[in-house]
């Protein structure tokens, strides 16, 4: 990592736009589990978020409500159906990379994230070794 100012937001800029790429290429196979509670101020405050990296990235983002209510920015989103449960997921708003082909899901992070941070977690987890399987 260079020290220099100027160098370090040339490095930081490669960086964002490998973590770009990444993703990018991920949500051909990979996608996002948003589980919220409708009555969740941060959950609507993620909502919109989630709707433009699907929108930049385009990778899915699949919607659970825990309270059977919805958001205005995923009004169909899903019943929970004891998948919030297996997930232990006891704190909303909570997001986890799946890869549906696999079954596989692995937790990425509760509470409000901005756009990068979320690119950045979704890139460094691409990079880990498989977690085992729930």
């Amino acid at each position: 990592r260079p020290t220099n100012a100027a160098a370090i937001g040339v490095f930081d800029e490669q960086a964002r736009v490998r973590q770009g790429q990444i993703v990018r290429a991920l949500a051909s196979t990979h996608a996002l589990l948003f589980v919220f509670r409708s009555d969740c101020p941060y959950c609507h405050r993620l909502a919109p978020i989630l709707k433009q990296f699907e929108r930049e990235f385009g990778m899915t983002v699949f919607p659970v409500s825990l309270d059977g209510g919805s958001l205005p920015d995923y009004p169909d989103a899903r019943p929970d159906n004891g998948l919030a449960a297996r997930l232990d997921a006891r704190v909303v708003p909570a997001l986890y990379l799946t890869a549906p082909a696999t079954r596989e899901i692995r937790p990425l992070g509760v509470g409000v994230m901005a756009l990068s941070e979320l690119v950045e977690r979704i890139a460094t987890l691409a990079s880990a070794p498989p977690a085992d399987p729930l």
